[in-house]
């Protein structure tokens, strides 16, 4: 995970000649050291899915940080006043960007962030369900009437994990995460509220900049564009 080039000896494979080019998903991942022989080299290469902005580079960002705000947003404008976060390793480049969005919403809104709202997953257990539900019955106690999972699988087992605690989605917490859903994978639907992005789109651009890197051109950054889909459900917070 810390490099996938590198564990897949790729990084010898782009530098050899027997390619004219690379899109690199995730270059954050990459180590600095991997990443700086990458962007020194003549090679044109489009970075894919960062979470932060690497300088120099053409390069399309996750938009982690701006559609967790827009999501936290949408929350607030039903009523909701405290949003709570969950999904991968709180110090991952994905999530501390997501928590900068949601805090940026906050303090945009006035409204007070406790350090309480993020639930993050304990050690390795990724998707694990019994510490999943510790999380939700916290994020409860803490009085988040909504929360925003950056990760789908999880924001499905969330619905169920309330489903067998007699709650309901989204009557009395607010579900929303990212990406499109699997045709047939969760039949309960519209209970999930999800932001889509048009990774076809997304490709398109990253050939263009491949063609405009190549050519000698100027590195420019864009940004992942994250939409509400439509069919979900999200309702204002519980009155009593």
């Amino acid at each position: 995970m810390r490099s996938t080039l590198v564990k897949l000896e790729g990084l010898d494979a782009l530098m050899d000649g027997r390619v004219d080019g690379a899109v690199v998903l995730g270059g954050d991942l990459i180590l600095p050291e991997d990443r700086e022989q990458l962007t020194s080299s003549s090679l044109p290469v489009v970075f894919l899915s960062n979470n932060f902005e690497l300088a120099g580079c053409f390069q399309i960002l996750s938009g982690a940080q701006e559609r967790t705000r827009d999501a936290a947003n949408h929350l607030f404008s039903l009523g909701h006043r405290r949003v709570g976060i969950s999904g991968y390793y709180q110090d991952a480049h994905y999530m501390r960007a997501s928590v900068k969005g949601l805090q940026d919403a906050y303090t945009a809104r006035g409204f007070e962030f406790d350090p309480r709202f993020i639930a993050t997953p304990n050690g390795e257990k990724f998707f694990d369900a019994e510490d999943l539900k510790e999380r939700l019955k916290k994020l409860r106690e803490a009085g988040v009437t909504a929360l925003i999972s950056t990760e789908v699988v999880e924001a499905l087992m969330a619905v169920q994990l309330l489903k067998e605690a007699g709650l309901s989605t989204p009557r009395d917490m607010s579900i929303l995460s990212f990406g499109p859903m699997w045709k047939g994978v969760f039949m309960d639907r519209p209970v999930l509220t999800t932001f889509d992005a048009d990774l076809t789109t997304c490709g398109h651009k990253c050939f263009e900049m491949f063609k405009q890197a190549r050519d000698g051109g100027v590195p420019r950054t864009e940004v992942m564009k994250w939409e509400l889909a439509p069919g979900g459900e999200t309702v204002g917070p519980p009155t009593s």
